[in-house]
């Protein structure tokens, strides 16, 4: 593997593809382990990802998610839990066609 470049252009790439799209992220650890609270989707895209994502943070896209239809909240004793709806999981599914398309067409060129 190559040598990790330490680019202020590199940093703003990963910052953008690891948080600014962290739905993306939620919505695949939703779709691969079913439902989950906020602590364990946490968890999960640490686990699975190598992100650390601010709690605060994920409330906040957790919240717009739902807002836009793509998870739904389940209230539960002791925790509530969050679930992919199929609006989300359609999403989720254009949004890694999107990518693979953009990242061909960058493959190309180089």
């Amino acid at each position: 593997m190559e040598k990790e470049s330490k680019s202020r252009a590199f940093e703003r790439l990963k910052k953008k593809i690891e948080n600014e799209v962290l739905w993306i992220y939620v919505s695949c650890v939703l779709i691969k382990k079913g439902a989950l609270s906020i602590n364990e989707i946490k968890k999960e895209i640490n686990d699975l990802f190598g992100i650390k994502v601010n709690t605060l943070y994920l409330y906040s896209i957790i919240y717009r998610m739902e807002e836009e239809g793509l998870i739904v909240k389940v209230e539960g004793d002791p925790k509530s839990t969050y679930t992919i709806t199929p609006e989300g999981e359609l999403t989720y599914k254009k949004a890694l066609v999107f990518l693979e398309e953009k990242l061909l067409q960058l493959k190309k060129l180089f």
